[in-house]
């Protein structure tokens, strides 16, 4: 049998980062753990983009502002982004218009433009060196290369993005093959890890403070309380900002499955660095809308050759080892197919996306009635531009300000379904019911340990448990419950990432149980004598 490993504290290393163009697996702790009680005005939890943004207009307008990070700044799914800003719209103007008319096409047009612009102003004043630079957009269809975009140009017309057109992309390698495109001008990338970075230390700069490697074990509307059992008082609001809003305990996360979580389901997003030619691709950003859709931009490599970041691929988190396929294959064919100047591939990665069924983000008062907490989650894969509008919608509603986007953006709304009965994504009940049936059948066929390849992992049955089995490269294996903390639901192994996910709320945790993004907050039960 391979070599069961001793029962082990866990790791100060950090969990969870990954090796792509902006460097997160270099991340590095840059601000103190909170080791006392404190006091702020308003407690933000989780240093992303939402956080951080919302932290920063809260500092700037006065207030005490105390930022938790379980990890470290950029840890999370933020930092795993591909770094496009764009007033795009995953479900288009076209759906937009068709669903909820073209006053709210224009308001949700209104509010991507907005953030954009809020983007830029912050680097600008706060002197981030991200990466910056503004390029133009291109809606693509890899099935038709000299598609007519028309509907959907009138769409964006009516949403108020006159500078919108259709153009001519001349059809050479550098744009793909492609002879037709709808043009979005003034869109923007930039590096998401340097450009949160930099939004911590403006943080900081305005009189606010960070704590890195503080994980909330638990919240109210008033008081926090850490892992390390530090108790911290927010006088006036509570932001959860961890990507899926982590719960408290049972009652709390059961009742948030039905009032935020299951509004949305929870997929993952693929992306690769590829190598090409210095100059030989257009620096723009294409988003292809044929199935399944891709995103393509450049990232800089440097003096010799450019990085070609292509995104998609996108799937449900939390399916069975198998069922993954070759998704960075897949997204290198794509590009090859399309630019035949591709070189290597240098990255490759994941990260997740929240997506509520009217494709429209949840930033705002928290739907379950805690006076005085907020949330901002379902950015549908618009990260750094879904974040940057939660972090600003948040801001002011804690500060009693109006702001135009509350409205729709807002976490209680009532998203489209039957009338008072709670919206819950299809998805989600689907995945959830799956999970369920898995955790409650027995599982009779095990995956035979000694076969299980080195750094992986894989679920089995132990008389009446779910047990997490991973073996590390040197042969020997952990085990750990299968059974998710927040919900019971059970974690899959997902041979991607090399962690373990949960189908039903977004739990995700690394090959040894630690804790990487909520809506849990805690690390998967060790097991240890279970495989003896």
């Amino acid at each position: 049998m391979a070599g069961v490993a001793p029962p082990q504290q866990r790791s100060g290393s950090l969990p969870g980062l990954v090796d792509n163009p902006w460097k997160q697996q270099q991340q590095q702790m840059r601000f103190d753990s909170l080791d006392r009680d404190a006091s702020f005005d308003v407690v933000v939890v989780g240093a992303g983009v939402v956080g951080l943004t919302a932290a920063l207009a809260l500092a700037k307008a006065g207030k005490k502002v105390g930022v938790l990070e379980s990890r470290v700044v950029a840890a999370g799914q933020t930092g795993r982004a591909s770094g496009d800003v764009t007033y795009g719209n995953p479900t288009t103007y076209g759906k937009l218009e068709s669903m909820y008319g073209a006053d709210k096409a224009r308001l949700v047009a209104q509010s991507q433009v907005a953030a954009l612009a809020h983007v830029k102003q912050i680097i600008k004043e706060e002197r981030i060196d991200c990466s910056y630079r503004e390029v133009d957009g291109y809606i693509i269809s890899k099935s038709s290369p000299s598609a007519n975009f028309g509907r959907e140009l009138q769409a964006m017309h009516n949403a108020g993005l006159r500078d919108c057109a259709q153009v001519d992309l001349e059809g050479n390698q550098a744009v793909g093959g492609v002879k037709s495109g709808l043009l979005m001008p003034n869109q923007a990338v930039l590096n998401p890890v340097e450009y949160l970075n930099g939004l911590a230390g403006a943080v900081v700069k305005a009189g606010g403070q960070v704590f890195e490697k503080t994980r909330v074990r638990k919240y109210s509307s008033n008081n926090l309380t850490t892992m390390g059992g530090q108790r911290v008082a927010a006088r006036q609001a509570v932001v959860v900002a961890t990507g899926v809003p982590i719960t408290s305990n049972l009652v709390d996360s059961a009742v948030h499955a039905i009032a935020l979580h299951g509004k949305q389901v929870v997929r993952r997003r693929f992306a690769i660095g590829l190598k090409v030619p210095k100059g030989s691709v257009k620096d723009a950003i294409f988003y292809d809308t044929a199935s399944p859709p891709h995103t393509v931009h450049l990232a800089d490599g440097g003096r010799t050759h450019d990085v070609m970041i292509v995104g998609g691929q996108d799937t449900d988190q939390g399916k069975k080892p198998g069922e993954y396929g070759d998704p960075f294959g897949l997204l290198e064919r794509y590009a090859r197919a399309r630019w035949p100047q591709v070189q290597e591939r240098l990255h490759q990665w994941s990260y997740t996306i929240t997506v509520p069924i009217e494709k429209l983000g949840m930033y705002g008062q928290d739907p379950v009635p805690f006076s005085g907490v907020y949330v901002g989650t379902g950015d549908c894969g618009l990260v750094l531009t879904g974040g940057t509008l939660g972090g600003t919608i948040i801001a002011d509603a804690v500060l009693g300000r109006s702001n135009p986007y509350a409205d729709i953006y807002s976490p209680g709304r009532k998203l489209r379904g039957l009338p008072f009965i709670p919206t819950l994504h299809p998805m989600y009940l689907w995945n959830t019911i799956q999970s369920v049936v898995n955790q409650v059948t027995p599982q009779l066929r095990n995956q035979d340990i000694e076969d299980l390849a080195p750094d992986s992992g894989c679920t089995i049955q132990k008389g009446l448990r779910k047990v997490a089995v991973y073996k590390d490269p040197q042969g020997q294996t952990h085990a750990y419950s299968a059974v998710c903390p927040h919900l019971g639901c059970l974690l899959q192994w997902n041979p991607s990432d090399k962690e373990w996910n949960c189908p039903c709320h977004g739990s995700c945790f690394d090959k040894k149980g630690e804790n990487i993004e909520g809506p849990s907050t805690l690390d998967l039960t060790p097991l240890p004598g279970v495989l003896k």
